[in-house]
């Protein structure tokens, strides 16, 4: 008797010849019953090898096909994902990640023994780097986790949910809330933010389950282009862009109860400078005062999360000028 496919596996992809072997590879060898799982692999116009190293795959492996989405960006491909879906659940891993071997298998395990059923489940996601990092680069600029024990996010880390990584939705959500924004989140190699987070809003007012599982864990390619400082601010200012447009549109949507709220830009100026300078300030005093590679790295680390702070802080201005948004305020998630 055919056993029933439970999960769908969606892997959208845009010129990745060189790693998508080793993400689909990772599926391969999942622990889980090929029977009960399939991987679908979403090209999006890729105009490399990436096809022909995925149909490498396909012949091999009945669970594994491929769909083109001509409608180029991430949110238009992940949405012929979920569509294209037979699986009750629909998991999103990125072409340039590796899944741990259990990763589909505790995905089920967590729908059908936590209680009250999750309609959303996550986990981790570690950093895989191309080369040994810089000494300013600390692991939690490309890590995604939410600690060390299982539980439900409270917000108001509900409110960002998981990367797009290493996400499992219910498909009926889909149907529900509308899949994700293709007004926000990447377009070819255009960095672009956001989508992921505007779904997990909608979904999170109405269904508060978001099961996070540390075990659910995936590894995920960090180049050496992204241990440039130049690519750190960059992508901070592009946060800070898409935080605004994000915040400010769902405030003005639901105008009242809001989980976002209206802060003054002085406000955003004080919490860098006490959260992020001054704590940098004393590093920099013991670096002075106790010089060793230890003392060093702390500063440096600390130096560029100030960087960072700032690049999100302009990106956010910008955001404010382009969109005509009152300039003296910015939209704060609640603490």
């Amino acid at each position: 008797m055919n056993k029933k496919i439970r999960l769908s596996v969606i892997v959208c992809t845009y010129n990745r010849e060189q790693l998508i072997g080793d993400c689909l590879q990772s599926l391969v060898a999942q622990a889980l019953d090929p029977a009960l799982f399939e991987v679908i692999v979403i090209d999006n116009n890729s105009t490399d090898a990436t096809a022909e190293r995925v149909q490498e795959f396909i012949s091999k492996y009945p669970q594994f096909r491929m769909i083109k989405e001509m409608e180029q960006g991430l949110s238009h491909a992940r949405n012929r994902g979920w569509k294209e879906a037979k699986g009750e659940y629909v998991v999103y891993i990125d072409d340039d990640a590796k899944a741990s071997p259990n990763w589909c298998e505790r995905i089920l395990i967590n729908y059908d023994t936590v209680t009250p059923t999750p309609v959303v489940v996550g986990g981790q996601i570690l950093p895989w780097h191309e080369c040994e990092p810089p000494i300013w680069f600390h692991e939690s600029f490309e890590k995604a986790s939410c600690g060390d024990n299982a539980k439900f996010l409270q917000p108001p880390l509900a409110h960002t949910g998981f990367s797009g990584s290493n996400m499992c939705f219910k498909k009926s959500l889909f149907n529900s809330y509308g899949g994700f924004s293709t007004e926000l989140g990447m377009i070819g190699n255009e960095t672009r933010m956001g989508e992921e987070t505007e779904l997990f809003l909608k979904i999170f007012e109405h269904e508060p389950y978001f099961w996070y599982d540390p075990q659910l864990v995936v590894y995920h390619w960090v180049p050496s282009r992204k241990m440039l400082l130049s690519y750190r601010m960059l992508r901070m200012y592009k946060v800070g862009y898409s935080d605004v447009l994000l915040r400010y549109n769902c405030a003005v949507d639901k105008k009242e109860n809001a989980p976002y709220t209206f802060k003054p830009m002085y406000w955003r100026i004080r919490h860098i400078i006490s959260s992020y300078m001054k704590p940098s300030l004393k590093l920099l005093f013991r670096f002075i005062t106790h010089p060793c590679r230890d003392t060093k790295k702390a500063f440096l680390v600390s130096y560029v999360r100030v960087l960072q702070a700032w690049a999100s802080f302009f990106g956010a201005r910008k955001a404010i000028k382009d969109n005509k948004i009152h300039c003296s305020f910015i939209l704060h998630l609640d603490q």
